[in-house]
């Protein structure tokens, strides 16, 4: 009878079921299903048979899930740790002058979507008039009005 080689799948497990039953597990006929493990997808079939050729029917692999790739905020921009792999977790942050709207950290998931919506960065607003009533603008300073009394603060 022929055989074929064991299924050695990295990242996925191999469940197999063969015609004379019991340990022949690589017997002409023996079908085998592959799983991958979580946060992997499956490239090729998910059941493979031994064949009279002493080959399976089909090379399988499971591959790493990934996300799609987060934009990048105007005024800002973020940082992932093991770039849109599953479980990557990616960290936005703004440019000085501008908040964060939106949650901070994403997370890839197993559904090859990022956990909560994407972050923005918005700026933080000094209407015009205003605008045109300070005499200069310097990275740590900020003007602060309470009623019509104003107060100057160094960061």
């Amino acid at each position: 009878t022929p055989w074929c080689s064991p299924i050695k799948v990295k990242y996925g497990d191999v469940y197999c079921r063969a015609p004379q039953g019991g340990y022949y597990k690589t017997a002409l006929g023996t079908r085998c299903d592959i799983r991958c493990q979580k946060g992997y997808e499956l490239h090729g079939s998910s059941q493979l048979i031994c064949q009279s050729n002493k080959r399976w029917s089909d090379k399988v692999i499971c591959k790493q899930k990934r996300c799609p790739t987060l934009a990048m905020p105007a005024n800002g921009g973020f940082k992932c740790v093991d770039g849109a792999y599953f479980n990557s977790r990616c960290e936005y942050y703004c440019s000085p002058g501008y908040t964060l709207k939106g949650e901070q950290t994403v997370t890839c998931m197993d559904s090859k979507a990022w956990s909560g919506r994407p972050a923005s960065c918005v700026g933080k607003r000094i209407s015009p008039a205003l605008r045109r009533r300070l005499l200069w603008e310097e990275q740590g300073v900020y003007v602060q009005w309470i009623s019509k009394e104003a107060s100057m603060s160094r960061m």
